[in-house]
């Protein structure tokens, strides 16, 4: 009976997520190989229809971009929670030199 109060009383145990296992090496393969036909093939198509150029660095060019974006943005985002989550002064005294700091900068 005890032992039923006191299960009760204790809080459940959270519920961890395990690591995704990777997939097979096959599929994996297979997968890489399809998109690289894929990629080849679509290139020939454009210019066994004497599509432009264009069509083919303007998707290009904007991935990069929107890749280029992401890397902005997680950057923010990893800066703004360390700032968040440590302290001030020594953050930005290991980011920057004490005398580089303009006058105004002044740490109590």
């Amino acid at each position: 009976m005890e032992e039923n109060a006191k299960d009760k009383d204790e809080e459940p145990e959270p519920v961890t997520l395990q690591p995704r296992q990777p997939s097979n090496p096959v599929v994996s393969i297979a997968k890489k190989l399809g998109m690289k036909t894929l990629a080849v093939i679509s290139v020939y198509l454009l210019g066994y229809f004497d599509f432009s150029i264009a069509w083919m660095i303007t998707p290009l060019l904007l991935s990069v971009l929107k890749d280029q974006w992401k890397k902005d943005k997680m950057n923010k985002l990893t800066a703004a929670r360390e700032a968040a989550l440590t302290n001030e002064q020594a953050m930005i005294e290991a980011r920057m030199n004490a005398q580089e700091l303009p006058a105004w900068v002044f740490f109590p």
